[in-house]
């Protein structure tokens, strides 16, 4: 079942757009120009990524390298979990630890599951609507 998502924002509706009409791996190939922009165009995410990597003592913390491998894997994530909610999502696989467990539980009157991210519980609930 594919969730109707909409947006106001046009950069957002791009990429919407593109999910359900070309697949996934369009806005991927998006996603690497938007990545670029932010790169060279957005200096407070800039600034943030080098006091990050700087914190964790990460070498070079300030080389475009790591940035840009930090924007696009951060909006790759994004546009994943943006197509699982869709259903577009469904070439996309996950592995939960003890999932049959979690189904078991889901099965009876219930359970409390804590996670450490917010992101983890929109996956979850598409995999229990499932």
């Amino acid at each position: 079942m594919e969730r109707q998502i909409t947006s106001k924002c046009p950069w957002f509706s791009i990429f919407l757009w593109l999910i359900r009409k070309a697949g996934l791996s369009s806005a991927y190939i998006l996603l690497k120009f938007v990545a670029v922009y932010y790169l060279f165009f957005s200096k407070r995410a800039n600034e943030g990524l080098i006091h990050f990597f700087s914190k964790i003592k990460l070498p070079q913390p300030a080389s475009l390298s790591n940035r840009f491998k930090a924007f696009d894997l951060f909006g790759a994530i994004s546009d994943d979990k943006l197509a699982t909610y869709m259903g577009a999502g469904k070439k996309l696989s996950f592995d939960f630890d003890n999932e049959q467990k979690l189904h078991e539980l889901a099965c009876r009157k219930g359970a409390l599951l804590l996670g450490a991210h917010l992101g983890n519980w929109e996956i979850a609930d598409n995999s229990f609507t499932e």
